[in-house]
C-alpha cells in the first residue's frame, strides 16, 4: 500500500514538474521566432475572422486538415469579447500548446505501464519524454502538430487500454469508438494515416499468427470508415490544388515534377560532423544525424530566448541566429552524453524486431512497434520525396511519438538493468547516467526569464 502510494506521488509530482516547465517555456518563448512565419497563426484568426477556409496564395499551409485551426478559432471568438489583445490571444494558445506537449509525456508514461506493468520503466519513460528537448520544443509555438503527437499516443494508449491487442476483448462498441478518433485524428494532420496503417499491418500479422480472417475484415471496415470520413476534405484539396493524392501539396506546387534528389548514402550513413557542431548546417550528410539532432536539441537555433541571449557572450548559428555559449557547450555535452542512450533505444528497437520475427514478442509490443517503425518510414519518405533540407523536411517534430514508443520497446526487450541483488550496481550506475543525462537536457529545455 505505501508503494503504490509513494508510485502514485512521485507521478503526481512528476507531472506537475514538466507542467510547470512547458508553461514557463510558453510563457518566456517569442512565438514569432518559431516555425512556418505565421502560418498557423495566420489560419487560425483568419477563421475566427470568418474569411472562411484559407487559399494556396493567402497562406502556404491552406493544405494542412482544418480541425486544429477551427477549433482554436471558436476558441478565439470566444475570448475576444473580453477585450484580450491579440498578443494576450498568441499566449493564449502557446500555453494551451504547452498542455499538449504535457499531454505526450503524460501519455508516454501511460502508454508504458499499460504495456509492460513496469512502473520503473513507465516511470523512466515518461521522464525521458518529458526531458527530450523535441517534445518541450513543440509546446513553446502555434501548431497542429503537437495535438497530433498527443491524440496519436493517447488513442494507442486508449487501444491498449481496451486490449484491442487481443482478440477477446473485441466488440463492435469498441472498434466503432477507435475508428471515430482515428477519424478525428485524421482531420488534424494527415500523419494520422500512419496510425491507421499501422492497425492494419497489426491486424494482418494477429490474422497469421491465429489463422483467422476476422482480423482483416475488422481492419476493412475500420479503414472503410476513416477514409469515407475524410473524403470531403480530399475533395477540398482537389478543388485547391489540383490533387488530392500527396503528403505535401505545397512543395508539389512550387517544386512541380521534381523527384528525390538524396543519394542513397545518406539513409545509410552518419554525419560525424554533428559531434562536434550540433547545429545547422552540420550533419547534413546524414538523415540519422540530422534526426538526432534535433531531437535532442535546437538543431535549428529557433526555439531560443533571444532576448535573454542578446544580453550574453553569443554563439552565432549558421542561419545567422545567436546563442548564448553556454547553452552550445552544453547542447555538445548532451549529445556526447546521449551516445549510450541512443544505443540502448537503438539496440531495444532491433531487438523488438527480432522477437517479432520469431514470434517471441507480445502483441502489444507488437502494435507498439509496428507503430514506430511507420512514424520513421513515414519521415524517411518524406525526405525522400522531398529533399529540401533547408526547407524543414526533415524535423523530429514530426515524429515526437516515436521515441517514446522506441523507449518502451527497448525497455520491454532488453534485460532490465536492476530487478535482482547481483544487479544492484548496475541499476546505480544507470541512475547515475540517466540524472546526469536529465541535467545536460533540461539545462537546455528551460528557457531562461526575460
Amino acid at each position: 500500500m505505501r508503494k503504490d502510494f509513494a508510485w502514485r506521488l512521485g507521478a503526481a509530482l512528476l507531472g506537475v514538474f514538466f507542467f510547470a516547465v512547458y508553461w514557463w517555456n510558453a510563457w518566456h518563448y517569442n512565438v514569432w521566432s518559431s516555425y512556418d512565419g505565421g502560418g498557423h497563426i495566420d489560419y487560425i484568426f483568419d477563421l475566427a475572422a470568418g474569411q472562411g477556409l484559407p487559399r494556396p496564395k493567402s497562406n502556404y499551409l491552406a493544405w494542412h486538415e482544418p480541425a486544429y485551426y477551427a477549433a482554436n478559432a471558436v476558441l478565439v471568438r470566444v475570448l475576444q469579447p473580453l477585450g484580450l489583445s491579440r498578443e494576450a490571444l498568441y499566449k493564449i494558445l502557446q500555453l494551451e500548446s504547452a498542455v499538449f506537449a504535457w499531454a505526450i509525456a503524460a501519455a508516454a508514461g501511460v502508454l508504458a505501464w499499460q504495456t509492460t506493468r513496469r512502473r520503473s520503466l513507465a516511470f523512466f519513460v515518461a521522464v525521458f519524454t518529458g526531458s527530450l528537448f523535441v517534445v518541450s520544443a513543440s509546446g513553446r509555438y502555434i501548431t497542429n502538430e503537437t495535438l497530433f503527437q498527443a491524440l496519436a499516443l493517447w488513442w494507442l494508449a486508449w487501444f491498449m487500454q481496451w486490449r484491442m491487442w487481443d482478440t477477446s476483448a473485441w466488440s463492435a462498441r469498441r472498434w466503432s469508438a477507435l475508428a471515430l478518433g482515428l477519424s478525428a485524428i485524421l482531420w488534424v494532420k494527415l500523419s494520422g494515416f500512419i496510425l491507421l496503417a499501422a492497425l492494419l499491418i497489426f491486424l494482418g500479422i494477429i490474422a497469421w499468427r491465429e489463422r483467422q480472417w476476422r482480423p482483416l475484415f475488422v481492419g476493412a471496415a475500420v479503414a472503410g470508415c476513416v477514409l469515407l470520413s475524410y473524403v470531403p476534405w480530399m475533395i477540398h484539396k482537389q478543388r485547391l490544388y489540383g490533387q488530392a493524392l500527396t503528403i505535401n501539396n505545397y512543395e508539389v506546387a512550387v517544386r512541380p515534377g521534381q523527384g528525390a534528389g538524396l543519394p542513397a548514402r545518406f539513409f545509410l550513413t552518419w554525419d560525424t560532423e554533428i559531434w562536434q557542431h550540433p547545429f545547422w548546417t552540420a550533419g547534413r550528410g546524414s538523415f540519422w544525424s540530422l534526426l538526432t539532432a534535433s531531437a535532442l536539441g535546437d538543431y535549428d537555433n529557433i526555439f531560443q530566448n533571444y532576448a535573454v541571449h542578446g544580453r550574453q557572450v553569443n554563439f552565432v548559428t549558421a542561419n545567422g541566429r545567436t546563442m548564448a555559449v553556454q547553452t552550445a557547450a552544453l547542447t555538445l555535452a548532451l549529445y556526447w552524453w546521449s551516445v549510450p542512450l541512443l544505443a540502448y533505444l537503438a539496440a531495444g528497437f532491433l531487438v523488438s524486431f527480432w522477437r517479432l520475427l520469431r514470434g517471441q514478442l507480445s502483441a502489444a509490443a507488437s502494435f507498439l512497434l509496428v507503430t514506430a517503425a511507420g512514424f520513421l518510414t513515414a519521415l524517411i519518405y518524406n525526405v525522400y520525396r522531398y529533399p529540401y533540407l533547408e526547407r524543414g523536411t526533415l524535423k523530429a517534430i514530426f515524429i515526437v511519438s516515436f521515441f517514446p514508443l522506441a523507449a518502451i520497446l527497448a525497455g520491454a526487450s532488453l534485460p532490465p538493468a536492476g530487478e535482482r541483488p547481483h544487479r544492484r550496481l548496475r541499476f546505480i550506475a544507470v541512475l547515475v547516467y540517466f540524472i546526469f543525462w536529465l541535467g545536460f537536457s533540461l539545462s537546455i529545455v528551460i528557457l531562461p526569464a526575460l
